[in-house]
């Protein structure tokens, strides 16, 4: 221990022997300075003595043309700093970014600052994302407390999002730039750098999801045709106030959804809120259902894709999700049997084989404007029905004759007698022919094997 003590003083000294003109110039700086430069702050930044960086390395690095003699207190003024002199790659991302000509930005010192420089690649959990809050936020006050309050500003995970992650750190361009990492078509690309690393922390169902935005309606919207109206990440889940969706929190978040989806989708907005669902869930009842319990979240496919949750032949399988729900039911006195009286029924049964053109549920209820039986506007409402009918069945007089029948009747008072008799004959004309076939089948049998 003693020898390597009486080793660094003698290279200390040897230092000091060699270069003189380095301990003077760091006295002369520091000495005349101290009221601009705190020297403590000063020998920890990056360009100093964190690195153990000798003066030239500092001051002078940056200052350029400053001469002091041994006994000058004074000195010609230095020529403009100019951080392309070390930082020329950088310098010229700058140079081609949104900041360039910013009053506040002053280029590289608005943002790192001048004497005390931080390394912000060094940086990590906590004190990456509080210094570049500190940093963007001189400027940006507006976003940097929507941010600080956001899922993405709360969250203490190492690979979290800051404000380079989506930005950029050096070349930022605006958000109307095709190049800008938060150009509209870009967006999504720019969330699902950090959404789909597995070392990011997400679980794989997380994971999976945003892989399956780009696979669905909007996804390809954007990627296949550019379509600029279509919507990405920061549409539904915002960009600097991105809240969490966590278990508290679900039902304020099911109530939004319907505004956030009408943003584009006004006129299923305006149908969703006048139906029979969205009126309850403005008066606060949660359990009906909003837009992604039919359309899905991130998988969302056009009706006419057989794996869209709303392809004819999955919509009746959809809704009765709820009306075949025993405790949906019961707490809200639903009609029971929807299930079995639809399947019964043709439509039930060619929907089940595989038909997409007969009638489901959306057919005859409507799909986003949904009303009771008793409203003069609804579908099914008894003055309506022939119209109903009449968008498939082309009849003379669809009136007198094709609306008798009800698809959902439970029991027999439920009924009309017209329908029942109809079906009554074809029960019995069904049956006698299968047994008059199996009795000609028997009879042939027979008389084959008695030769």
């Amino acid at each position: 221990m003693k020898r390597i003590t009486q080793t660094t003083i003698l290279s200390v000294l040897v230092v000091f022997m060699l270069f003189p003109g380095i301990a003077r110039a760091e006295q002369a700086c520091l000495d005349c300075h101290e009221d601009v430069v705190d020297q403590e702050r000063f020998e920890s930044s990056a360009h100093h003595g964190a690195k153990g960086a000798s003066v030239s390395d500092a001051c002078r690095s940056c200052h350029v043309g400053v001469e002091v003699g041994d006994d000058d207190d004074e000195h010609e003024a230095p020529e403009k700093v100019s951080c392309d002199r070390c930082h020329g790659d950088a310098a010229r991302q700058v140079s081609s970014s949104a900041h360039v000509g910013g009053e506040k930005t002053n280029r590289c010192v608005g943002c790192h600052g001048s004497h005390y420089v931080e390394k912000a690649s060094e940086k990590k959990n906590g004190d990456r994302l509080r210094f570049q809050k500190k940093t963007c936020g001189r400027c940006h006050e507006a976003e940097k407390t929507e941010y600080e309050n956001s899922f993405h500003g709360q969250s203490k995970a190492e690979h979290v999002a800051t404000c380079v992650d989506c930005h950029g750190s050096h070349r930022i361009l605006s958000s109307s730039n095709p190049d800008s990492r938060t150009y509209h078509l870009n967006q999504a690309e720019t969330c699902a750098a950090c959404h789909t690393d597995p070392d990011a922390g997400f679980s794989p169902k997380k994971i999976q999801a945003v892989k399956d935005y780009f696979k669905s309606v909007h996804g390809l919207a954007i990627s296949r045709s550019g379509l600029m109206v279509s919507a990405t990440c920061v549409d539904c889940h915002g960009s600097h106030d991105i809240s969490e969706i966590c278990p508290e929190c679900v039902g304020k978040v099911r109530a939004r959804i319907p505004n956030i989806c009408g943003k584009c989708h006004a006129k299923a907005r305006k149908d969703y809120f006048a139906s029979i669902h969205g009126a309850p869930l403005i008066a606060g009842n949660l359990d009906v259902p909003v837009c992604v319990d039919c359309h899905r979240s991130h998988q969302i496919q056009s009706h006419l894709d057989p794996g869209s949750s709303v392809y004819p032949t999955h919509i009746s399988q959809l809704c009765l999700g709820c009306h075949q729900n025993e405790n949906i039911i019961n707490k809200y006195e639903f009609p029971p049997l929807r299930k079995e009286t639809y399947l019964k029924s043709y439509h039930g049964a060619a929907s089940k084989l595989g038909d997409k053109t007969v009638a489901n549920c959306g057919s005859c209820h409507g799909f986003h404007l949904i009303l009771p039986d008793d409203d003069p506007r609804s579908s099914i409402n008894p003055a309506n029905l022939a119209a109903t009918c009449g968008k498939c069945h082309q009849t003379g007089e669809p009136d007198s004759s094709m609306v008798v029948g009800k698809i959902h009747a439970t029991v027999a008072k439920e009924r009309h007698w017209l329908a029942a008799l109809v079906e009554n004959i074809y029960v019995v004309l069904i049956s006698a022919t299968m047994v008059f076939f199996v009795f000609m089948i028997i009879i042939d049998l027979r008389k084959r094997l008695s030769k």
